[in-house]
This record gives C-alpha cells, structure tokens and sequence, in this order.
C-alpha cells in the first residue's frame, strides 16, 4: 500500500462513502461502464442505485472515487452480510461492482477504489476478518492488484464460479420433472423452508441465514406474484427437497442487452434472478425440475430469461447448464487478514446471492 504510485493516485483521487445525493452521478458511472464488447448484457441501477440494497435489507457500503473537481469517476461496493455457518453473530464481506469511467482508466483510480475496500473490512494494521472479492474472468489481474496494495495479506486461489443465462422457452433437452411437485411456495411452506436451509446453509459457504420471520418477509413484501416467488419441490411423499426465489428486479436493478437483431429493440431484458437457492451441494435434480417448471411459467407471463450465479463444481451449474443456459466465467478470492490462513480444505461450493451481486 505504500508504494509511490498509490501516493500519486491518493493526490488526485478520493474516495468516500457515497451518499444519496450522488445517485445521478452512480448512474451516469453505470452508463458509461459496459460490461465489455464480448458481452450481450449490462446491469443498470436506475432510477435509484441504492434501492436494490434496501430492498435486499442489506448492509452495503458505496465507495465513490472522485476527482480533484468532485466528479464521481469510479465505484465499488462492499457488502456487509451475516453468515449461518460459523460463530454466532459471524460476518462476510462481500466485496463487488467494481466500476472506473472509461475515461479515466490506467490512472490508478482502481487502485484507490481496492484500497477503500481493504480498509472498510480491516483495521490499521491488517488483522481482522475475511473479505470475498468477486470479479470477472479468472480473478488473476484483481488478485495481483490486492497482493500489490496489501502485501501482508493472505489470497486464496481463485474458485471458480458461473453466470448462467437461461432462455425460459424450451430449447433441447430438458431436466425430467417426473416425481417432483413444483410449485408456488404458500405460507404453509415457511417453517420448512426455514428448518431445510438451516441443514443445507452449513454445507456452502457464504451462505446468510434465513429464519421463517426473513423468508415470509420476501414472500410477502419483496417477491411478487408468480412466477416471481418462492417455488418450492416437494418429492412424491410430499417431503420438502429445496425451493429457490425468482426476484423480477425491474424496479431495483435491470438486465439490459448490449447486443439484439436489428429488428428488435434494444432495451431491458424481461427477466427473473435466481436468489436464496436452497438445494443440496450433491444434488441437481430439484434445481433442474424447479427451474424447468419456473422457466415455463416464466415463459407464458412474458419472461425471457433467468439469471443464475453458481459454484462451477456445484451440482447448481449442472442444472443449469443441463437447461442450455449461456455461462460467463466469474471467480471469488479471499482476502484475510494478518496472521491468517487463506487456503484451506474447505471445499464446501460458494452460495452466491445473484439478487445482490
């Protein structure tokens, strides 16, 4: 951190906790920073950049770079979330939406940007928690930039984790739903769903806990009605086997195509994002028939395509890729702090909120 070219960037560029009152400046950022030529799809957050988190009831923090005028010219999001597994009152950094206007790249405001995040998350001297850093591509480049500005810190090796795209209308081979019950999820289901991901939450990493109180509160106030809800599979005995929430997050946070025939306009995506998926690590056979029934219904009220971010050895991306869903490589890395271990034998898969990415 203390090298001569960070001392150049802290001259010109600062960064502070943004505020509401820099919403049109965030999203004029959000405009200007597509997510590369190759890419079909952007993500926008208006008309306000910070209603995703608060519908979400997330604790986030805004990093915004400005330059020596004030202008917003970069952003980053750290979010600060509890986790099930682990010590009561455990935490995770998550750390996320990583944006420089194009403008001003090669000039150091990432650097600037990867440093307010460190220092969100630890103390002076390097010794607290673990952060999670989440990246396009393999991680490689993000990885040498932290060990560069925070040399005492422990890095994992990058996991890799995937970004599926699934077509809701049907397109080769698809998932048998033979045995399942797929549905909406009703009140009735709430105590279940609660117990079945306090058992399946200890066994990915990451994962937030989720009580009855949590899950009827989504039900109720933050999901709509179908296909945006809860779906719940049930096996022949009428055992509850996973459920996972389709959130339709037009009003929060809009998937955008870069990319259309010329017959079609370009313009939002009607889409649906996987969040809060309960199924076993081991198993993709519920996550293949919930996603086939959710994916048809989706279809019929309009609903183009649902998102989906998983582990890529979770049995998650096998369903998913088994439902012909387009994949782009993400990765996730762990920062620790001084004194901490960074590669460990945990291989439990990574549970990743694509509601909140």
């Amino acid at each position: 951190m203390h090298t001569r070219a960070v001392e150049r960037v802290l001259r010109t560029v600062t960064v502070r906790d943004a505020t509401p009152e820099d919403n049109a400046s965030l999203l004029a950022l959000d405009a200007a920073c597509a997510m590369g030529r190759c890419r079909a799809w952007t993500i926008r957050h208006d008309p306000d950049f910070f209603a995703l988190f608060r519908a979400a009831n997330v604790r986030a923090h805004v990093g915004a770079a400005c330059d020596l005028l004030g202008r917003v010219i970069g952003v980053m999001t750290v979010i600060e979330q509890p986790v099930a597994a682990g010590e009561p009152g455990a935490t995770n950094w998550y750390v996320s939406g990583w944006q420089v206007h194009p403008q001003h790249r090669g000039r150091g405001v990432g650097d600037a940007l990867v440093q307010w995040a460190l220092r969100r998350y630890m103390t002076i001297d390097g010794t607290a928690g673990d952060a999670w850093f989440f990246t396009a591509g393999s991680g490689t480049a993000l990885g040498q930039r932290v060990r560069r500005l925070a040399p005492w810190a422990a890095i994992s090796s990058p996991i890799p984790l995937w970004s599926y795209c699934l077509p809701t209308h049907r397109r080769g081979a698809m998932p048998s739903q033979r045995g399942w019950t797929i549905r909406p999820a009703v009140r009735d289901d709430v105590p279940e769903m609660a117990a079945l991901w306090s058992a399946i939450a200890c066994r990915r990493r990451l994962a937030p806990p989720l009580d009855a109180a949590a899950i009827e509160r989504w039900r109720t106030g933050v999901l709509g009605a179908p296909p945006a809800c809860y779906w719940v599979a049930r096996t022949a005995r009428g055992d509850l086997a996973g459920f996972l929430a389709l959130w339709d997050q037009r009003p929060v946070k809009q998937f955008r195509m870069e990319r259309r025939p010329p017959w079609r306009r370009v313009g939002e995506l009607a889409c649906l994002a996987a969040t809060h998926v309960c199924v076993p690590p081991n198993d993709g056979e519920p996550a293949g028939a919930m996603l086939s029934a959710a994916a048809d219904a989706a279809a019929r009220a309009g609903y183009s395509r649902i998102f989906v971010v998983a582990d890529a050895a979770d049995a998650l991306s096998h369903a998913c890729r088994e439902r012909g869903g387009a994949g782009r490589a993400f990765s996730a890395f762990v920062v620790c702090g001084r004194g901490r271990a960074a590669d460990d034998p945990d291989r439990r898969p990574v549970h990743v909120e694509a509601g909140i990415a």
